[in-house]
């Protein structure tokens, strides 16, 4: 677009204009004759000359009078007539008289060294310093002139100069028709012209082309073979440039460039050009600059060091508006893949007055698409308004490279720019029609800092139906993007859906509103909101968070639960995800489950890579994957076995040693407690702070608890310690420390004594080691020593549903 700025139609006009204006003193010099038709470039015949003179005649002198007043005379220092009628004349004068006004009042003049006149042949040949002026000032001088009454046409194959005010140039060669007004400057054409505004002086517009035509009854002025004007900086060159006048006026309608076509314009700012197979221009009443259009894979550039611009198309079309100082740019279209790339000048800040400037680099804009319109400031000077339809991309690259940085791709069906009213800043871009825009790191991501760490994404990309992006007025980098209908954001395995969402680049945040779901290689999040932290690699969720991992495996067995391919659940109030960390937190009333199992507390925190999971605040947990041995009387026993769909039938033995059945079923635990960790290297879950544990009818009180898993997340072994209280309906024992084996499905209380009451039995016990056989409810007391003291049998009640 800075080719079109209203300097840059001088070139086409100063083409014309030239071209009219010297083809119009050839035109107006040569003798008008009668009336045939043209022929091409005529070789004039050789009249056979005769030797014999008839008479010598000094201070010749000769006129024609018409309407009474004399119209040209002919006067000669020498006149040498021979006997076939041909004169040779020396010092030739002949002079034109205006044939209306002032008589006496010359038209023009012609001079020369030498004449001769073919009376026969009808062929007039004037040599040596052959000199013609009009009465408008044109001047043409040359060495040898011929011109033929029949065919009506002036020629000469020798150098040509001419002049005419402010226009100057010389030839090789001219040929001149004069009943069809056509001018040929038949080789090395040169025209100049110099600045017409003497009070403004400016470089002279100079035309050179291998061959020049004037066709005056047409209005078309041609120049052929490596046409080229120049103006100061401002260069136009073609094959062959044409200009297309209006007969009557003579005002420039049209200039066509063809082949090759270029244009050059350089001041001490920048260096623009422009090239393509053709170009046209075209121009109103008042010979301003009305449509310029290049065409066959037309390309501009500005070449400014610090902020270079280039424009590419099949077609470029600029139109433009009247204004008091001339035509000015006021839209841009093009057609064909069209590519538009624009850079903003450096800018130089000092916000201290004590520190070093600062200089803020913007960054590179590259638009693609299959068409572009542009719109412009008032000014023309500017973009206001461009709108790119066909696979639009956006490409913005910040030329100041940081960690941080990173290269904006928009893709659309269709983009609309907005600007700002100065340098081409944009100022927002909205893309839509399947819009996504990609984020690339220009220097590759940080290494992990920690263990089982993945490393950050160097690519992410947002999608939506519609994408508007708000651009820092200086830097020109993107500040944030909103995005309606259908978002959808990925960051590395981390993606991430919407109604609606936000794309803050100075904070780094994507936020999702409207029914946002968020997962990843672990796990899947809904909740009422969700922000993405980019430099992090955290999410935030808030508003009835719910989180569901695929299976136990995918939380690397943080979660405490027996099966391993079947999904775990999470929900909470708030949560935060460490996706590089495979980390999660969740706050506020958290509650994870798998079926019947679970984990509750004020806050939670699962941690794949570390294959822990920790609860504190007013934490419960229970574990149905606890079965224990009760004893079942035979009545139950026998319609346990009749029952038709008993599911699952619990596992029924006989003790050879009691008449009773057992049976084996499932009785779980519950646990509460201030803390808990589960650490799945260990299998353990160790919980702290008023510890509560209760399994059916029992319960244990302590400080703090171990349970110990097996490979099937079974309870193993279940540690209290600290202030232990066993509370049992007909029993209560106290002590330091409980350790309870599931195989055994035995406790063992030890403590300074270990203490055991038994309310049913109206019994007490006292020993630093108490055993507890809860299979066979057999009670065994040791003392320091390792030795029986006590032995007590106590029978547990079977189980009532």
């Amino acid at each position: 677009m800075w080719w079109y700025e209203r300097r840059g139609r001088l070139l086409p006009v100063a083409t014309v204009s030239v071209l009219l204006l010297v083809i119009a003193v050839i035109a107006g010099a040569f003798y008008k004759g009668a009336k045939k038709p043209p022929a091409a470039k005529p070789e004039l015949p050789q009249p056979v000359l005769s030797t014999s003179v008839v008479s010598v005649t000094n201070d010749a002198r000769a006129s024609k009078a018409e309407n009474g007043r004399t119209r040209y005379l002919l006067t000669a220092a020498k006149d040498t007539t021979y006997s076939d009628g041909r004169h040779e004349l020396e010092k030739v004068v002949l002079v034109s008289y205006l044939p209306n006004g002032p008589e006496g009042k010359e038209e023009s003049k012609l001079e020369a060294e030498r004449g001769v006149y073919y009376q026969q042949a009808g062929q007039v040949e004037c040599t040596g310093n052959v000199k013609l002026v009009n009465s408008d000032g044109a001047e043409i001088t040359t060495q040898l002139l011929r011109y033929d009454q029949n065919t009506e046409v002036a020629t000469t194959d020798q150098p040509v100069q001419f002049k005419r005010g402010e226009v100057s140039g010389t030839s090789v060669g001219a040929i001149y028709y004069v009943k069809t007004k056509v001018a040929d400057l038949v080789k090395d054409a040169h025209l100049i012209r110099q600045h017409p505004v003497k009070d403004k002086p400016g470089p002279p517009t100079e035309l050179t082309a291998q061959h020049l035509i004037y066709d005056a009854l047409k209005g078309e002025a041609f120049a052929q073979g490596n046409a080229t004007i120049t103006q100061g900086g401002q260069t136009a060159k073609a094959d062959s440039i044409k200009g297309f006048l209006d007969v009557k006026t003579q005002q420039l309608k049209n200039a066509e460039l063809r082949g090759n076509a270029y244009l050059k314009e350089v001041t001490p700012q920048k260096t623009s050009e422009i090239q393509s197979r053709d170009m046209d221009f075209f121009f109103d009443e008042r010979q301003e600059l009305k449509q310029a259009v290049a065409v066959g894979g037309a390309q501009g550039r500005s070449l400014e060091k610090d902020a270079p611009r280039e424009l590419k198309a099949e077609r470029i079309e600029a139109n433009y508006v009247p204004t008091k100082d001339g035509s000015v740019l006021q839209t841009l279209n093009t057609q064909g893949r069209t590519t538009l790339k624009i850079i903003a000048a450096d800018e130089t800040q000092k916000p201290d007055p004590k520190a070093p400037a600062i200089v803020v680099r913007s960054s590179e804009r590259v638009l693609e698409s299959d068409t572009v319109s542009s719109v412009f400031q008032p000014d023309g000077k500017y973009l206001a308004r461009v709108e790119a339809n066909g696979k639009a991309v956006m490409t913005i690259t910040p030329l100041q490279v940081t960690p941080k940085a990173e290269r904006k791709i928009l893709h659309a069906t269709k983009f609309n720019a907005e600007f700002m009213a100065t340098k081409n800043l944009l100022k927002t871009a909205i893309a839509e029609g399947d819009a996504v825009a990609d984020f690339e790191l220009m220097m590759p991501p940080p290494k992990p800092t920690k263990p089982n760490e993945k490393p950050k994404s160097g690519k992410r990309s947002l999608k939506a139906n519609k994408l508007t992006a708000n651009l820092h007025p200086e830097t020109q980098d993107v500040l944030d993007m909103v995005a309606d209908g259908e978002m959808k954001y990925t960051d590395n395995d981390r993606n991430s859906t919407a109604e609606r969402g936000t794309y803050d680049a100075v904070a780094q945040m994507v936020a999702l509103r409207g029914k946002p779901v968020l997962w990843d290689d672990n796990a899947r999040t809904n909740a009422d909101e969700i922000d993405a932290n980019l430099d992090t690699g955290e999410s935030y969720a808030r508003g009835k968070v719910r989180t569901t991992y695929y299976s136990r495996d995918t939380t690397g067995g943080a979660a405490p639960f027996k099966k391993s391919k079947a999904p775990v659940t999470i929900a909470s109030d708030t949560a935060t995800v460490r996706h590089r960390e495979a980390a999660a937190r969740y706050q506020g009333n958290a509650r994870a489950w798998q079926e019947d199992d679970f984990v509750r507390g004020d806050n939670l925190e699962l941690d794949k890579g570390e294959s822990t999971m920790h609860a504190w605040g007013n934490v419960q947990s229970a574990f149905y994957s606890v079965e224990r041995e009760v004893e079942m009387p035979k009545t139950d026993a026998g319609k346990e076995a009749t029952k038709p769909d008993a599911t699952p039938k619990p596992e029924v033995t006989k003790d050879a040693s009691k008449p009773e059945l057992k049976k084996k079923e499932v009785v779980p635990v519950f646990v509460s407690a201030d803390d808990l960790v589960y650490d799945d290297k260990v299998r353990t879950a160790h919980y702290a702070g008023k510890v509560k544990i209760r399994q059916a009818s029992d319960q244990i009180d302590a400080a703090k608890a171990d349970a110990v898993m097996d490979e099937n997340k079974k309870l193993s072994q279940l540690t209290a310690a600290q202030n232990v209280i066993l509370t049992q309906p007909q029993r209560r024992g106290t002590g330091d420390l409980l350790v309870y084996t599931a195989a055994t499905d035995a406790a063992v209380l030890t403590g300074k004594p270990a203490f055991l009451e038994d309310r049913e039995r109206e019994t007490t016990s006292k020993s630093p080691q108490l055993t507890l056989f809860l299979r066979d409810a057999r009670m065994q007391a040791v003392d320091e020593t390792g030795k029986k003291r006590v032995r007590t049998t106590h029978r547990i009640a079977p189980k009532t549903n």
